[in-house]
């Protein structure tokens, strides 16, 4: 191959290279188009993959950039198909379509796109600021946060905050000077963190190890005080539950379900999938609450999100996941 680019002249490699990037654009604006068919679908909820950026990362291999940008464009192409024509034909870029997507309505997004022919990325951020000055282009929910590997163990972090977060980081830093005397921002900024982790995991799961003694809800009942009575020869009256099926999951469940699935979504799709999602997790009950299902340990899971509306709407119907929202 390459003795072959070697011979060919300066204008028939050019020629070639147009026409091979053409090529690449005809089979991305197909790639997109089958991704948002199977985000209209819902399959890749169904298997095993709550968000897009996902499945695009873990199963086509995109890098994290690659995968966004495929996302915000399938999303977009939903609302305005027209906007695949526009990428097919290079007038606009994946990135251009990504920053008008959230600006882009029925009355306007011909316009826009029109006028975001041929810019480059910081111009059609100045497209953007001139439709809404006092508002600023904030990623989609989509993007990769602002993180970023310098050494073995050691991160750079970058993100925009406003004067209160300002304000709260400096009097924080002030207040741990007696630990932290060089008052080094990273340092303050982990302390919080870990401040705050300790704090956020006691209200979701429970950290109190006291709380592993307490009377645990089972799914069978006791047996205890009808032997009891039948060895006296009394016929015992129906017994009532010394404790009701609640919907509340005791955090001492709570907490040994988080541990079990090492929180993560325990969904697993029809091929043994399981999800890999570790953000937005709710407590699911496997045997559902309205059917009698307790809250067990053996009856409790870990979901994300997505995939517990997605199981409540295949037993209930598309109005259970439209009254979650």
């Amino acid at each position: 191959m390459k003795d072959q680019l070697a011979q060919l002249s300066d204008q028939a490699l050019i020629q070639q290279i147009k026409s091979l990037v053409g090529s690449e654009r005809e089979i991305t604006v197909r790639v997109i188009e089958h991704l948002a068919e199977g985000v209209t679908r819902g399959l890749f909820v169904k298997i095993g993959y709550p968000s897009l950026p996902l499945y695009c990362r873990n199963v086509l291999r995109y890098s994290e950039h690659e995968a966004y940008l495929r996302t915000a464009v399938a999303f977009c192409a939903i609302r305005f198909p027209v906007v695949l024509e526009r990428f097919a034909d290079g007038s606009v870029t994946m990135t251009a379509i990504n920053i008008l997507s959230k600006h882009l309505t029925e009355e306007n997004h011909l316009e826009l796109l029109e006028r975001a022919r041929g810019k480059t990325k910081f111009q059609v951020k100045e497209i953007v600021a001139g439709i809404d000055p006092k508002a600023p282009v904030a990623p989609m929910v989509w993007e990769v946060g602002q993180v970023d590997p310098l050494a073995p163990n050691l991160y750079k972090f970058e993100f925009t905050g406003g004067e209160s977060t300002k304000d709260k980081l400096y009097e924080l830093r002030d207040l741990l000077k007696h630990r932290i005397p060089t008052g080094d921002i990273g340092v303050v900024f982990d302390t919080a963190l870990t401040i705050a982790l300790e704090e956020v995991t006691k209200q979701r799961i429970g950290v109190d190890p006291d709380e592993e003694t307490t009377s645990v809800q089972t799914d069978s009942s006791t047996t205890r005080d009808v032997t009891a009575s039948a060895s006296l020869g009394v016929t015992p009256l129906p017994s009532t539950p010394k404790t009701t099926n609640s919907r509340h999951i005791p955090k001492h469940i709570r907490r040994k379900v988080w541990r079990r699935d090492g929180g993560q979504c325990a969904y697993r799709a029809p091929d043994g999938n399981r999800c890999a999602s570790t953000g937005k997790l709710e407590f699911h009950h496997v045997k559902p609450y309205a059917w009698g299902g307790k809250a067990t340990v053996h009856n409790i899971e870990l979901r994300c999100r997505a995939h517990n509306a997605f199981e409540g709407a295949a037993l209930f119907g598309k109005r259970h996941e439209e009254q979650r929202e």
